[in-house]
């Protein structure tokens, strides 16, 4: 059977749109920082990561007493927006989707030093493992 040349088109216009949507949910899709390449996650401890910038340091930062609790910032900056504004203080655990205080937090980093903060260490073996099967974490 001889292709014609409108078979061609159809079969160019269809390749070319199952491409593109493979395209744009892998690359662009709302949780592409929580995929594999950013695993594996390792535990890290809590004054080794400015809470502003919710960054690994892997060195001591300025810790900044709030609330009762020990918080950490990475310089003077980060030290005054700890004290003064408690939006700081908290995050959302990537695998349950509830508020956690960073204070009390397991915290995690990824490859490129990004922390993320879970409610216990059983959110974060759950949100490893779901990584692992490609499962995308709450929103």
């Amino acid at each position: 059977m001889k292709l014609k040349p409108w078979m061609l088109l159809i079969l160019v216009c269809v390749s070319t749109a199952v491409i593109s949507t493979w395209v744009l949910r892998t690359w662009f899709s709302p949780s592409a920082e929580f995929t594999h390449q950013s695993a594996p996650l390792r535990p890290v401890p809590s004054e080794l990561v400015c809470m502003v910038n919710d960054t690994y340091f892997g060195q001591p930062q300025i810790p900044v007493m709030g609330d009762n609790k020990t918080y950490y910032g990475c310089c003077d900056m980060c030290e005054e927006l700890l004290t003064k504004d408690d939006q700081y203080h908290f995050a959302r655990d990537p695998m349950t989707g509830e508020m956690v205080d960073k204070a009390t937090a397991y915290i995690a980093a990824d490859s490129n030093n990004k922390a993320y903060y879970f409610v216990s260490k059983t959110s974060y073996d759950v949100f490893v493992e779901a990584l692992k099967r490609g499962i995308p974490p709450v929103e």
